[in-house]
């Protein structure tokens, strides 16, 4: 983080407001590393507030869904929810379709912890159709395993194995060590189904 600051201090010097906001971004997702999302979410929303004042659309859709994602780190779904379907609607407009797929995903992830199923349901699956059309198959593994996830929590666990081995196959021709947390989860629920009497 200290190069990005760094960077914003010579963006602000230089009065580049893109740069500025750029930069902001950048380090609301470092902060998200760090789990530190109420940073991460004022970086964010730094971030937003300089798109939208230099006209930067495709920023400032990126930058509202970024909010959105803070808001559902932080427990508050209902804002995700708000703030993303801006950033849809925008990201429809100027047709920025992998931006759309992972604004999909956060809406999706909010609906579910809204316990809104088959909400969460349709945006996993559109997000996971666009990374897929745009071969982007680590997403698209990542979509199954949220989508296992939605569905495990309804309690249909035939699906939930369906997602998360779809999941599995994708991480595997990628050759991606993701592939064993899934195996991980899979063997879990088989062994929690075998105690069922």
């Amino acid at each position: 983080t200290v190069h990005l600051v760094r960077a914003l201090q010579l963006y602000e010097k230089l009065g580049d407001v893109t740069g500025m906001a750029h930069a902001h971004r950048r380090l609301a997702l470092a902060f998200e590393h760090q789990g530190d999302y109420e940073r991460g979410l004022r970086h964010a929303e730094e971030a937003l507030q300089l798109f939208a004042q230099d006209g930067h659309r495709s920023g400032e859709a990126r930058a509202l869904n970024a909010v959105g994602w803070f808001h559902y780190r932080l427990g508050e779904p209902d804002v995700t929810l708000s703030l993303c379907q801006r950033a849809l609607e925008l990201q429809r407009e100027i047709g920025a379709r992998y931006d759309q797929a992972d604004t999909m995903d956060s809406l999706g992830r909010a609906h579910h912890q809204l316990g809104h199923e088959e909400q969460a349901i349709c945006c996993l699956q559109d997000a996971m159709q666009l990374y897929k059309e745009l071969g982007h198959r680590y997403q698209e593994a990542d979509e199954y395993i949220m989508l296992g996830e939605v569905h495990l929590a309804a309690g249909r666990i035939e699906l939930t194995r369906v997602a998360w081995q779809h999941a599995i196959s994708i991480l595997d021709e990628l050759g991606h060590p993701d592939a064993d947390r899934v195996r991980t989860k899979l063997a879990a629920l088989a062994k929690d189904e075998s105690m069922v009497p």
